[in-house]
């Protein structure tokens, strides 16, 4: 028995394995090392003796006398705080979990030993030295190889209290230690713990004058967080972050030249997979083309290989003939880390299915589950489930099982992704479409259940799954809902006069399901790639004011409703009263009020809409207990002195009008505190006129503006600090919140994340039932008015969205306001009324 080669150092497990995680920090196979202290062998001869016994050994239970022999040298060696002997002590723990593998009894566990070990030297000192932390970068590595929960004491070790002494630490080497736990923390779904690991580290950086190198891979490990959080606005910033640090270091010779090398070929690797994971294909392309000018390490060349064969595979207009032979040559490349090993298989498989290949498809499967297996597949869900849908595709196209039973198999792994993928979200919002990846094993899976059961119950099996992959964002988690089926929706959802309108892209088209009481309609869209272009005029059209009153309504809005709305919807949403729609993600939160369909006008101003976050939340908010609401309050943070943007005078007098009988408190300039609605918990509607505000630090970056307060020490209020206030139970909402504030509902969208990225979603969390918000610079009078509109027609005792669409038309009909800039840019988003007209 031959154990594995010692790690040299914490640098040297940090670069040499990261390159397995789809945005990482390294990628080389021959990573920088930093300087070791020197090895005095003497205190620790006996643990090469004791590994000596036991390779030498040949009888088992010379073999079992020599394994417990090397377990008590090691038991002596932590006891006496031998220090300055890495090598002996990595050659033991690396053959005790060699023979561990192979099924040789252990007293105890490998891991737990080591773990054991590293507990008793942070009882010596407060700070870590340098035979500490080399011995605590193998735990981390070896610990990400298994469940946390299999390591013990691992996860105290890994909070930042426990990680303190290393962050304090004086040897250069420390900061690898941070890095190494927030990579751990993050293969574990635990990124927001990661994230706050990586600013503990970044602060102590600050001062290290010539820390170049850590802080370009704590920027690169902090860009894998945002990315596994779905956030790749901020993953592309910290990569720009780590650009920036490259480009700081001064030049260098010798082997400080050839660190630099190292850290360029990890960055461009970096954006390669940061274009190719976010679908920018020619992007990623033209980087690769760059990469491969230069002399690399076969590891990075392979990963070109695959990434370029995916990249040519997707591209429109690409050179899809050239991935086979990338693939190939990617995989026999044995420096290939592993999961890109594995994605590569899986492409392979996909290829030669499409081309008939059906023996090579099922050997390239069959290498990938070996592969699985051998890495712990548990913690490849995705890939996980791409086999099991590709497996049924080719025993459907081998004949070996039938249809049906093929497309149940392959539903069983795709609903395990997305319950191992719930666990990643933690409020942030993040889109389960937000991957190309993702969009195209969604695509496979409802083009099976239509192939798989023919007629309306291949569509309300496909539907249904729709709805479940929109069911694992952190609202629906946060209000416990949980995906509804189409008769759920039928009983508890929908009224007579309902259309519920589903939008799910993917990667081969835009599938749409329309639901009533009694009929169910399925059309496929143009993809949401052909479909950008009719958005982004669109939204050019309604962003921007009109030039003059009798400005057209624009031609955009008809050129997307007639890529919306073929026929078959169109037949279903004409006679309906009301429109439910799940996934204005994808139309990048236009309205779809702003429409026209034939013979009606704009729908907005004909049929109520609202828009849901999703079917399981706005069940949920359905379900929510109500309380007894009595008048409004009213925040008005905007159009003091010098302020142009004023609530109108005539709009406050018709609010107070409307609720005599209930009340009105106007707050207004500095009394505009969120504080200062504690006591008035039982309003029936809350309106804010404030400016917006936009952080792109943040996560969800757009907020606004209220006057300071207890609660808001600079008045700036973001989903943060809402969310943090709900959860303290300081803060809840009214039924309904109208956030008269510019670009209320921007920030990045998140495709299939409920378009919870804002601060209406954290406003339902603190109660809210209905949020009224847009997307767009607003005009103060034109919302002042449709703001009095819809209040005055919620008192009457209209559903919101009915309230919405009146005070629509009525702002349409003067002259100034006709444009749907005014009035088409706000959406009901939130819960449907159960009495809607």
């Amino acid at each position: 028995m031959t154990p594995p080669a010692a790690p040299r150092n914490a640098a040297h497990l940090l670069l040499a394995f990261l390159p397995v995680v789809p945005l990482g920090i390294g990628a080389r196979s021959r990573p920088f090392t930093p300087p070791l202290p020197q090895e005095d062998q003497a205190p620790c001869a006996g643990l090469d003796g004791a590994v000596a016994s036991f390779l030498e050994a040949s009888r088992p239970e010379e073999q079992i006398e020599a394994l417990r022999g090397l377990e008590e040298a090691l038991t002596a060696a932590g006891e006496r705080g031998d220090e300055g002997c890495l090598g002996p002590w990595f050659r033991a723990f690396n053959t005790l979990r060699s023979a561990e593998a192979v099924g040789w009894p252990l007293a105890v566990p490998s891991v737990e030993r080591l773990m054991g070990i590293v507990l008793t030297l942070t009882r010596r000192d407060d700070r870590a030295g340098s035979f500490e932390i080399e011995l605590v970068s193998w735990l981390l590595h070896t610990a990400e190889e298994q469940n946390l929960e299999d390591v013990p004491h691992l996860e105290s070790l890994l909070t930042r209290e426990g990680l303190e002494r290393y962050l304090k630490a004086e040897p250069a080497t420390a900061a690898w230690v941070p890095l190494l736990a927030a990579r751990c923390l993050r293969a574990h779904g635990e990124s927001r713990k990661a994230e706050g690991v990586l600013d503990a580290l970044r602060e102590r950086l600050v001062s290290r004058s010539n820390a170049y190198l850590e802080r370009a891979y704590l920027e690169l490990e902090t860009a894998s967080c945002e990315a596994r959080l779905g956030r790749w606005i901020g993953a592309g910033r910290f990569l720009a972050d780590a650009e920036a640090e490259y480009a700081s270091w001064p030049a260098a010779e010798g082997e400080e030249d050839s660190r630099k090398r190292e850290l360029r070929e990890a960055l461009d690797l970096a954006w390669v997979r940061q274009g190719s994971s976010t679908g920018r294909y020619p992007w990623a392309l033209d980087r690769i083309a760059r990469m491969r000018e230069e002399p690399l390490p076969d590891s990075v060349r392979a990963q070109l290989d695959y990434y370029e064969a995916v990249c040519r595979r997707h591209v429109p207009g690409g050179d899809a003939d050239a991935s086979p032979a990338l693939l190939r040559r990617a995989l026999d490349a044995p420096s290939l880390p592993a999961m890109i090993r594995g994605l590569a298989l899986l492409e392979q498989a996909d290829l030669e299915l499409e081309r008939g290949a059906n023996a090579e498809a099922g050997e390239a499967l069959r290498s990938f589950r070996e592969l699985a297996s051998l890495e712990g597949g548990e913690r490849w869900p995705l890939q996980r489930a791409r086999s099991g849908i590709l497996a049924a595709r080719l025993g459907l196209a081998v004949g070996e099982c039938d249809v049906p039973s093929a497309a149940r198999d392959a539903l069983v792994a795709y609903r395990q992704f997305l319950d191992t993928w719930k666990g990643e979200d933690e409020g942030a919002g993040v889109g389960i479409l937000a991957f190309p990846p993702r969009r195209r094993l969604l695509a496979d899976v409802l083009d099976l259940c239509l192939t798989a059961w023919p007629g309306e119950k291949g569509v309300r099996v496909a539907m249904e799954e729709s709805l479940r992959a929109r069911s694992v964002g952190s609202l629906a988690g946060d209000l416990g809902a949980s995906p509804p089926g189409v008769s759920e929706l039928r009983s508890d959802l929908l009224c007579d006069g309902d259309v519920l309108l589903v939008l799910m892209p993917t990667a081969r088209a835009t599938h749409a399901f329309a639901l009533t009481k009694t009929e169910l309609a399925h059309a496929r869209l143009p993809s949401m790639e052909d479909l950008d272009p009719a958005i982004e005029s669109l939204w050019r059209d309604l962003g921007r004011r009109p030039v003059s009153t009798d400005a057209p309504d624009p031609p955009s809005a008809g050129a997307l409703a007639d890529l919306l709305f073929p026929p078959k919807l169109a037949a279903l949403i004409l006679p309906a009263r009301r429109l439910l729609v799940v996934g204005n993600d994808l139309l990048r939160r236009i309205p779809l009020d702003v429409l026209p369909l034939p013979g009606v006008g704009p729908l907005g101003l004909r049929r109520q809409v609202v828009t849901l976050p999703s079917s399981a939340v706005a069940l949920a908010l359905v379900r929510r207990e109500g309380r007894t609401t009595r008048g409004v309050v009213a925040l008005i943070a905007a159009g003091g002195k010098g302020d142009p943007a004023r609530f109108s005078r005539p709009s406050q007098d018709r609010i107070e009008a409307a609720f005599a009988d209930e009340g009105v408190n106007w707050l207004e300039g500095d009394r505009a505190r969120l504080s200062s609605i504690a006591e008035l918990r039982d309003r029936r509607a809350l309106l804010v006129f404030a400016h917006g505000l936009r952080d792109r630090r943040r996560a969800l970056s757009q907020g606004l503006r209220l006057a300071r307060g207890a609660w808001l020490g600079d008045g700036e209020l973001f989903p943060g600090e809402l969310d943090s206030l709900t959860r303290s139970r300081t803060f809840s909402a009214p039924p309904l919140v109208l956030l008269a504030s510019c670009d209320a509902a921007g920030g990045e969208v998140r495709l299939g994340a409920e378009d919870s990225g804002h601060l209406g979603a954290s406003f339902l969390r603190a109660g809210a039932r209905t949020v009224l918000l847009s997307a767009v610079p607003l005009q103060a009078e034109a919302t002042s008015r449709l703001c009095a509109g819809v209040l005055e027609g919620v008192h009457q005792g209209l559903a919101v969205s009915e309230a919405l669409r009146r005070a629509r038309v009525e702002l349409r009909s003067d002259p100034r306001f006709h444009h749907p800039h005014y009035w088409g840019t706000w959406i009901a988003w939130g819960a449907p009324s159960t009495t809607p007209h």
